[in-house]
C-alpha cells in the first residue's frame, strides 16, 4: 500500500509538469 501511494505521488509529480509543458507548447 505504501509503495502504491508513493508511486502515485511520484507519477503525479512527474505528470503535472509534463502536462503543463505540453499545454505551453500547444499555446505558443
Amino acid at each position: 500500500m505504501e509503495m502504491a501511494s508513493s508511486a502515485g505521488s511520484w507519477l503525479s509529480g512527474c505528470l503535472i509538469p509534463l502536462v503543463f509543458l505540453r499545454l505551453s507548447v500547444h499555446v505558443s
